[in-house]
């Protein structure tokens, strides 16, 4: 969402490709730096490489302590 918002189109630019592209290909990037240090792209996969552990629900407050310490 970050990277529509700080790149993407407005709503009079919606026919504009080449922007649709720009967006495109940021988010490109950003995945395949993911998929190499995380080896996925997926939230639960990315938790079990930084804490050892996937699956948080990190809005409830008692896994989110959890997942600190």
């Amino acid at each position: 969402m970050v990277i529509g918002f700080l790149f993407g189109r407005s709503y009079k630019e919606v026919g504009n490709i080449l922007k649709l592209r720009t967006v495109s290909e940021y988010r490109r990037r950003l995945k395949q730096k993911f998929d190499i240090e995380y080896v996925s792209f997926n939230c639960e996969d990315i938790q079990k490489v930084l804490m050892g552990k996937g699956g948080f629900k990190l809005f409830k407050t008692e896994e989110l302590k959890i997942s600190i310490l």
